[in-house]
This record gives C-alpha cells, sequence and structure tokens, in this order.
C-alpha cells in the first residue's frame, strides 16, 4: 500500500481537530505508513499473517484473522483502515468490529477503493460506492463525519493508467517512463479543456465515521 498525500493531510486535519489520542489502532497496518501522521500516545498495529503482501514487510503488534478483532470493548480513541476492506473475507463483521473496540464518541478513518485495478491477488473482493459506504454507515448506527471522493474526474483516469503501465509485465522501463510523462502532460491539457465536473469517476472514498456516544 502506497502513502495517499490526500490521506496524509486528512489524518494531520483530523489529529489537529480530534487528537491528540490515547489509544490508536490501526487495521491491516501493513508497514505502518501513517504513524507518523498521528498524535498518538500509543499506536498498535494489526494485521493478517497471509495476503497479497510480503509478511517480512509488515511491522505488526499482533496478527488477526481478519475478522474479529482482539481487543476489549470500547478501547481505542482512533482506529484507521487504510486499503482494507477491499481484502476482507467478511467486510461487514469487521466494520461491526472496528466499531466495537472504539470508544464512544471516538472515530473511524477510514479509505477503500472504488475504482482500481484488481491488487493484491487473489485477495481482492470488492469495490465500494459512496453510496455502500453510507448504507454501511447506517445499518451500524455511527456518524458520517465526512466523506471525500479522492482524486476525483480527469485524474482518476491519469492514475489509473499509469498505475496499470507500472505493472505491466510487457513494457520496458524507458517505455513506461515515457508513458507517464504522456499521461502527466495528457491530465494537464485535459484539465483545462474539460471544464465539466466529472463527479461519478474517482479513484476511492475517504470517510471518518464516529461511534456515537450511546452506541
Amino acid at each position: 500500500m502506497a502513502l495517499k498525500a490526500d490521506s496524509v493531510q486528512m489524518l494531520k486535519l483530523l489529529s489537529e481537530r480530534e487528537g491528540p489520542f490515547g489509544r490508536v489502532l490501526d487495521v491491516g497496518c501493513g508497514g505502518r505508513i501513517y504513524e507518523p501522521f498521528i498524535n498518538a500516545g500509543e499506536y498498535i498495529g494489526i494485521d493478517v499473517e497471509e495476503s497479497g503482501h510480503d509478511r517480512a514487510g509488515k511491522i505488526v503488534d499482533r496478527f488477526f484473522d481478519g475478522t474479529s478483532i482482539p481487543f476489549d470493548d470500547d478501547q481505542f480513541d482512533l482506529v484507521l483502515c487504510t486499503e482494507v476492506l477491499e481484502h476482507a473475507v467478511d467486510a461487514e463483521k469487521l466494520f461491526a468490529e472496528m466499531k466495537r473496540v472504539l470508544k464512544p464518541n471516538a472515530v473511524l478513518f477510514l479509505t477503500v477503493p472504488f475504482i482500481w485495478g484488481e491488487h493484491e491477488v487473489p485477495y481482492d473482493f470488492r469495490r465500494y460506492t459512496t453510496y455502500g459506504i453510507k448504507r454501511q454507515v447506517e445499518l451500524l448506527d455511527m456518524e458520517l463525519v465526512s466523506l471525500e471522493k479522492g482524486s476525483p474526474g480527469v485524474s482518476a483516469l491519469i492514475k489509473l493508467g499509469i498505475s496499470e503501465v507500472r505493472h505491466s509485465r510487457t513494457t520496458s522501463a524507458l517505455s513506461k517512463r515515457l508513458s507517464r510523462y504522456w499521461l502527466k502532460a495528457t491530465q494537464i491539457v485535459l484539465e483545462r479543456i474539460l471544464r465539466v465536473e466529472m463527479e461519478r469517476i474517482y479513484l476511492r472514498n475517504i470517510a471518518v465515521v464516529r461511534k456515537r456516544a450511546t452506541g
């Protein structure tokens, strides 16, 4: 999982508004790439042992089964789950588990793709629309604090193209480099020509969800 600039910005704002956080849980933590951007007293990372990522690259405090979070109720001030739900065997159960371990009034920071190529195969099971996220939040009786569309419009199309070029097994390194330059130049031209909003096309959802005090 690569660092996302918009996620970093939103986490910084969240830390300023809600933090400092006493205890933070990173679900599907991988290499804990967002830890430096969160003001936390204790940062705990959990992940599955077998996934599309090399286990050696994971910085994990505790492995879990990918569904049942191994902590008691009401333990964390912030739960972080970035680009994970699409890989969960039971995403609805995992979402409910993240709510369970949050303290009342605490928040979940969630990112999940809407349009993206297959990745971490064969552990890639689903995509989410904004309406899918909203429905899940409503079913769990949580409060949707914010929901943003990451990389909307032309930017989404260009980033998809760059990703596919990067992962091509038949294209030379020079061709990949030239293709990336061409795609980025195309983005600049299209953004100047296309003045319409392309609201239906975006890469991912970025959500902040609060556990209600009575939930």
